[in-house]
């Protein structure tokens, strides 16, 4: 994993809208940032939503359609609209993207730790189609680090079905309408599972009590050709969930977007939503502090002259010194490291070893 990023010492921010780019596997790879006004860096740690865009799509759209700025402006969340290659993420189909997006999505978080203060109990993920497909996959894969996820027209591909394997009850919410075109209800062969047997995997993955409670959200719509009905299955093992929320006459569509699509829920906002189903979840304290991936590593001196040195328990690997713009300035794989011939100021090291890769701040004299 290669990273990098402008680091910068926030002592303070309004509210504010930031495009990023780190470098994952040599690609250049984007993100966009909102920043709430509330956000106080000495405050509490703040929550942090990753909101995938689907295929075709791009960050910038999904920013726009799912309106989610406004739900983490009232509620004091920030939200991370992540880019995809090619306008895909990677769920093992045939056509759209093959990148390592698993690792991206964790250099995202490790980056986005550095600059801002957020809560690691409370990293979720949400997804339009194909980011649905992609937050399931998370789901899947980094269940010690995404408290809970959600899928709008989401669904699994036979492969990610054969190979979820979460190591945790993972709350999750699946928003679906019964006349999607492009991920069908019902399934579509070798591209999506039907939406029941997604909702049956996740009862039986999280142990929950077999019969849901079904409540009809109101129709204060009738002009949208919709109605849903919020289907909950409780009692789940460790506090988990499932939610399916079920638009009948439904498209594939995201309920209450900004973009005037046929088949769209007009009743609810599907960014609020999708909030307040997060924001009932919160990963045990144990597992987010093994996932932060704190390290036992430490530089000494810091603030360095001519010399550091990587102290630890950990078999070093490689070290790669980053100066303020990203570029790379020095590699090394000792454990003693000479920059006397580096100019002051601040500088990042990414510390590979045999169990991980930490990002350390270097104050340079």
């Amino acid at each position: 994993m290669l990273v990098f990023s402008l680091f910068i010492l926030k002592l303070g921010v309004s509210q504010e809208e930031i495009e990023q780019t780190i470098i994952h596997d040599g690609i250049d790879r984007d993100f966009m940032l909102y920043i709430p006004s509330g956000y106080d860096p000495s405050a509490d740690q703040f929550p942090i939503v990753f909101n995938f865009h689907g295929f075709t799509s791009n960050a910038a759209q999904q920013k726009q359609y799912s309106r989610m700025d406004a739900i983490a402006e009232a509620n004091n969340f920030i939200v991370c609209y992540p880019e995809g290659i090619e306008n895909a993420w990677n769920v093992g189909w045939d056509f759209g993207s093959n990148e390592d997006d698993i690792g991206f999505t964790q250099a995202m978080i490790s980056t986005i730790a550095m600059d801002y203060n957020i809560d690691r109990q409370r990293i979720y993920a949400c997804g339009m189609s194909n980011g649905g497909f992609f937050s399931y996959r998370l789901a899947c894969e980094l269940s010690n680090t995404f408290a809970a996820v959600a899928s709008v027209t989401g669904s699994f591909t036979d492969e990610m079905l054969a190979n979820c394997s979460p190591t945790r009850n993972v709350p999750v919410m699946e928003v679906h309408g019964t006349d999607d075109l492009i991920v069908p209800y019902n399934g579509l062969a070798g591209t999506a599972i039907p939406i029941e047997d997604v909702i049956d995997f996740w009862v039986t993955e999280n142990i929950c009590t077999m019969t849901p409670d079904t409540t009809a959200i109101p129709n204060t719509n009738n002009f949208d050709g919709c109605t849903s009905e919020m289907i909950e299955y409780l009692n789940c093992e460790d506090e988990s969930e499932v939610v399916f929320v079920k638009i009948t006459g439904g498209g594939h569509t995201w309920p209450g977007g900004a973009f005037p699509l046929p088949g769209t829920s007009r009743d609810y906002d599907g960014s609020q939503l999708v909030w307040d189903f997060f924001n009932r979840h919160r990963l045990p304290a144990v597992l987010s502090n093994d996932e932060v991936n704190t390290s036992t590593l430490s530089i000494f001196p810091n603030p360095v002259k001519d010399y550091f040195q990587i102290k630890g328990n950990e078999e070093l690997e490689k070290i790669l010194l980053y100066d303020i713009n990203g570029k790379l300035v020095q590699t090394s794989q000792k454990e003693l490291v000479n920059i006397s011939m580096l100019n002051s100021g601040l500088y990042m090291a990414m510390i590979l070893t045999d169990k991980q890769t930490s990002l350390i701040r270097i104050i340079k004299h």
